[in-house]
């Protein structure tokens, strides 16, 4: 797909940008963290992840709910998947596996295989091993993987007025999942309500369940006609995740983040995604509509894969020279080095790729999908 404004939908972008700049800020930050004003902004930054995956389950499920009847979805769907998700990510562990045969970087305790067949998050959220810095943020892709695989099984064998009844059990499932990993408990209960898939599983089916909404048209009516109840319902949201977090940093185990606060995450974000592609007088959806975050947003998995093996790099650089200037010294050349080569992976590789996908189309049966300027989506990072 061509990165032209009449081939996507400006909000989406912005959102993305949003996503991945939260992100950024949190992976980023670090050198600013001890500022009193910058430093509790910095630490929630990994909110974004929940904003992607929120994200993607609208777009995915919209395609997947829209395009099921057709009789080539399964071939179509995959491929578009696999030549958007899979070269920039298997091109890196590439890069990781030559770099470690050659002594250049430590060998992952995770096996490489793991991250190959997306399995990584699992064995952090047992293991409390985060694997090597350069691959740490790819458990949120094999969260989407698992989805991926998942959601076009449920909606092909669910009937239509069941599902949003079974996406609601799941939401349920992942919020009693992660519970339950502080009462069980699980040996490292943090790590397995962050990283374990069925514990995340509610962000990807609010985004489902908005998909699943939009297509009725008495809910759709509904939703653009209370713009101020999803304002107000996205700023209770964001209010009542960030007490919960201030309150619980004090006690430092992180147990109310882990089960309140990421059970509000996905309500939050699912209001902000609503404002954004279905009240564009809103205030969210002008500043989703704007340039630079559009910018950013088409080049978000780019910038998602590279931004932890720049910055990992640069500090090894630094340390080795001992020039031990960790601040904006760092950060500026690093949000550089992979802002260019994201830029560079869009243009010689990601763009070109979309549209080899789009030259499958899907066949009789399939129907339009709303937003479809969209489909040319990215996958879901933190």
């Amino acid at each position: 797909m061509s990165d032209t404004a009449s081939t996507r939908v400006a909000q989406l972008d912005g959102l993305r940008g949003l996503a991945i700049g939260l992100v950024l800020l949190f992976h980023y930050g670090v050198a600013f963290a001890g500022n009193r004003i910058l430093g509790p902004i910095i630490s929630e930054g990994w909110i974004g992840v929940d904003l992607f995956f929120v994200m993607s389950g609208f777009l995915i499920g919209g395609i997947v709910i829209a395009k099921r009847d057709a009789a080539n979805f399964y071939s179509v769907f995959y491929l578009r998947r696999i030549l958007r998700i899979f070269p920039l990510y298997y091109m890196l562990l590439l890069v990781v596996a030559v770099a470690a045969a050659w002594g250049w970087m430590p060998r992952s305790r995770i096996p490489l295989g793991l991250y190959a067949a997306y399995l990584q998050n699992i064995a952090t959220a047992l293991t409390h091993d985060y694997g090597l810095a350069w691959l740490q943020v790819t458990w949120s892709l094999a969260v989407e993987e698992q989805f991926y695989l998942l959601l076009p099984i449920l909606v092909a064998v669910m009937p239509r007025k069941f599902l949003g009844h079974v996406l609601l059990l799941g939401v349920f499932i992942a919020i009693l999942c992660r519970i339950s990993g502080y009462l069980i408990p699980v040996e490292y209960p943090r790590d397995f309500a962050r990283f374990f898939t069925l514990c995340r599983i509610d962000d990807l089916f609010y985004g489902v369940l908005l998909a699943l909404a939009v297509r009725n048209e008495a809910v759709a009516a509904i939703i653009r006609k209370h713009r101020t109840l999803f304002t107000l319902g996205m700023l209770f949201l964001l209010f009542g995740f960030l007490a919960v977090s201030a309150f619980d940093s004090q006690g430092g185990n992180e147990m109310l983040t882990c089960t309140i606060g990421l059970t509000l995450l996905g309500p939050l974000f699912l209001c902000v995604v609503v404002l954004a592609v279905m009240h564009e007088g809103s205030l969210v959806s002008s500043l989703a509509k704007g340039r630079i975050l559009g910018w950013i947003g088409r080049r978000a998995y780019a910038i998602y894969l590279f931004h932890m093996p720049v910055i990992v790099s640069l500090e090894a650089i630094y340390r080795r020279y001992q020039f031990l200037h960790f601040g904006a010294a760092l950060v500026l050349p690093a949000l550089m080095m992979t802002f260019s080569l994201a830029a560079a992976s869009w243009h010689f590789l990601e763009s070109p790729l979309i549209n080899i996908g789009h030259r499958r189309s899907y066949g009789r049966g399939a129907k339009t999908v709303a937003f479809n300027r969209a489909e040319g989506i990215e996958p879901a990072v933190p």
